[in-house]
């Protein structure tokens, strides 16, 4: 039998793995998505900010490509989000210039708002 407990010194927390993509891994992201609907939402995600139902529900009514500005406010009376209005940067401008003529809905990602977030 032990009379005491003995001492054990405690190891020292581990330094935690959470980081930040670089900028150049997320090119490399969007370099090497599958399709071009989830470039441009990958494109969105990191540009904006923005939470991912905000993203998968943004229309093109909400973009303000003049203005350089996206509007991630829903105007559902039913949430009190205050989503933010973000500017676009170049990159995005460019992207978000080439999804605009190739789509066919009101969605920017072009599913006409069928998306769910998982």
């Amino acid at each position: 039998m032990i009379e005491a407990a003995p001492y054990i010194e405690r190891p020292s927390k581990p330094t935690p793995k959470e980081r930040y993509l670089t900028k150049d891994e997320v090119q490399k992201l969007i370099d090497h998505a599958e399709a071009p609907h989830i470039a441009l939402a990958i494109h969105l995600l990191f540009a904006t900010a923005g939470r991912v139902g905000a993203v998968l529900d943004l229309t093109w009514e909400r973009v303000d490509m003049e203005r350089g500005i996206i509007n991630l406010r829903l105007d559902d009376s039913r949430t009190r989000k205050g989503r933010a209005i973000v500017p676009i940067n170049r990159g995005l401008m460019a992207a978000l210039q080439t999804a605009k003529d190739a789509t066919l809905s009101g969605s920017c990602l072009g599913s006409g708002g069928n998306w769910t977030a998982a």
